[in-house]
């Protein structure tokens, strides 16, 4: 980095957007354990209504006959209530200015989060990299059945091309104004090449 001046920052903020994108991710992953440890009962609490956060709006459907692919007027699924009003308790807010308590359920499962992170990080990027290999395992399975389409004598480019190229036309809406996941898509691909500066870092033994 030392020549080259101009992207002396990108390693800064590589570790910025990564610090920054942990936050929320996390409480993702928070949300995950919440629902795994919630759907270890006979019946799961998000397919009917009934429950003590539900409303007289939940509609689940169960007890009809006919096809229907939408919601009535009014109602809302079982599902979407369980997560806003049993997850997160929106009901409970007036407003952003007023976000109230911490639920315990929710702090313990994102602190499990951050226990089993540091676990996965204690001794650096050698562990990490032990854990990855376990996790990725369909991951890797897919980059395997991708090599083998590329050296094919069958192999189609323009499917590598489509994987690995953003249209962004395609993230836009009728009037032209852009998605706001195409930053979120840009954060995720973006990742990829964080990962490795960190990596880089660990093994490094010269001041870049």
């Amino acid at each position: 980095m030392r020549n080259f001046a101009l992207f002396r920052g990108v390693g800064f903020c590589a570790v910025l957007i990564s610090w920054y994108v942990s936050f929320y991710y996390n409480v993702i992953i928070g949300w995950t354990i919440y629902f795994m440890v919630s759907s270890m009962t006979s019946e799961l609490p998000w397919v009917r209504c009934g429950n003590e956060w539900n409303t007289e709006h939940c509609w689940g459907g169960h007890n009809d006959t006919f096809n229907i692919t939408h919601l009535p007027n009014n109602r809302t699924s079982p599902a979407l209530e369980f997560f806003d009003r049993g997850v997160l308790e929106l009901h409970l807010s007036k407003g952003f200015d007023d976000l109230g308590a911490p639920k315990w359920q929710l702090v313990l499962c994102v602190f499990s989060v951050f226990v089993i992170l540091y676990f996965a990080l204690f001794k650096g990027v050698k562990s990490s990299g032990k854990l990855r290999v376990l996790l990725n395992v369909p991951t890797n399975h897919e980059n395997f059945l991708l090599i083998l389409q590329i050296i094919s004598p069958n192999a189609e480019l323009s499917h590598v091309w489509h994987k690995n190229h953003v249209d962004f036309t395609n993230y836009a809406n009728e009037d032209g104004t852009p998605y706001l996941f195409t930053r979120n898509d840009y954060y995720y691909k973006k990742d990829v090449s964080a990962g490795l500066y960190a990596k880089a870092e660990g093994y490094g033994k010269i001041w870049h």
